[in-house]
């Protein structure tokens, strides 16, 4: 389900994500991007291990406005 954030352009946030499952190697075993909308502007960022079952991103809009993540 899409989720919502208000983001300042250029303004760096970091948004974490946790994993139902443990891999035994995160790096080769899983490819994870999130993808961001804002006015019809799609934008697929590469997500991160941050150990565990913690998943990170880190965005920073090209534009100020609402972006639905998922």
């Amino acid at each position: 389900m899409p989720q919502t954030h208000f983001s300042v352009q250029y303004q760096p946030i970091e948004l974490a994500f946790a994993s139902g499952k443990d891999y035994a190697d995160p790096f080769n075993d899983v490819e994870l991007d999130v993808v961001f909308t804002s006015a019809g502007r799609t934008l697929r960022v590469p997500a991160y291990w941050a150990g565990g079952l913690e998943w990170r991103v880190r965005f920073s809009a090209p534009e100020a406005g609402e972006y639905e993540y998922h």
